[in-house]
This record gives structure tokens, C-alpha cells and sequence, in this order.
């Protein structure tokens, strides 16, 4: 097994071995992702202090787990959305379309239309010729 193990060292060096390179992809994910919250906590110090909403943590209070931190990103963009939404409508409430039911239930469905009188002559002149 270890001559195995030798030869295949001596082919491909045991660094770009696929087994290798998913541990340092690994490894470079979590360094870049470390070094992204330091570089966010240091540019969050050299910000000046401004007055924050109570319900949103300042930029230095910034959780370290990613999970939370995407919630906190959801929750800041659907807080912007429902702002910019509230100014568009400018206090208009929206209407909702019918539901299906009700649209279905204003015209039967499988009620034939009327034949109308062109449709009824154009019909007995084909029948004439």
C-alpha cells in the first residue's frame, strides 16, 4: 500500500490530489469569508457614529454567522421595498384581481354564445352556391 502510494506521489504530487484540493477550497472559503467580516468591522470603525433603527444592528454589530447575517440582509432589503412600495402607492390601497371561482362563476363555461345574424347568412349563402 505504501509503494502504492509512493508511486502515485511520484505521478501527481499528493497537493493536487482531488481529495487535497477540496480541503483547501475549503480552507480558502473560510479565510476569504474571515478576512470579508474583518474588512466589514474595520470600515464600520472608521464610519461615523449615526443614529441606527432600533430594530437593525449598526454595521459593527454585524454577527459573525453567515445564516443570521443573510437574514439581516432579507430583512433590510424587504424593509427597503416595503418603503419605496408605501411612497409609490402614496396611500392607495391595491386591489386584488378576482380569484379564479369568481371569475368562472360570472360567464358558464360550457355556455355556447349566441349565433348572431351575419354568422346565420353567411352560413345559408355557402349552403346556396
Amino acid at each position: 500500500m505504501e509503494h502504492l502510494l509512493e508511486i502515485l506521489g511520484s505521478v501527481t504530487p499528493v497537493d493536487q490530489w482531488p481529495s487535497q484540493a477540496k480541503k483547501k477550497a475549503g480552507k480558502k472559503r473560510r479565510v476569504a469569508q474571515a478576512r470579508e467580516i474583518t474588512r466589514a468591522q474595520a470600515a464600520a470603525e472608521d464610519r461615523p457614529a449615526a443614529a441606527a433603527p432600533a430594530d437593525e444592528p449598526t454595521p459593527a454589530e454585524m454577527p459573525a454567522a453567515w445564516a443570521v447575517h443573510g437574514q439581516t440582509i432579507g430583512r433590510a432589503v424587504d424593509t427597503d421595498r416595503r418603503r419605496r412600495r408605501q411612497e409609490a402607492l402614496g396611500g392607495t390601497k391595491p386591489v386584488a384581481p378576482p380569484t379564479l371561482h369568481e371569475a368562472l362563476s360570472r360567464r358558464p363555461m360550457f355556455l355556447l354564445p349566441h349565433r348572431d345574424d351575419s354568422d346565420a347568412d353567411t352560413t345559408a349563402r355557402e349552403d346556396d352556391a
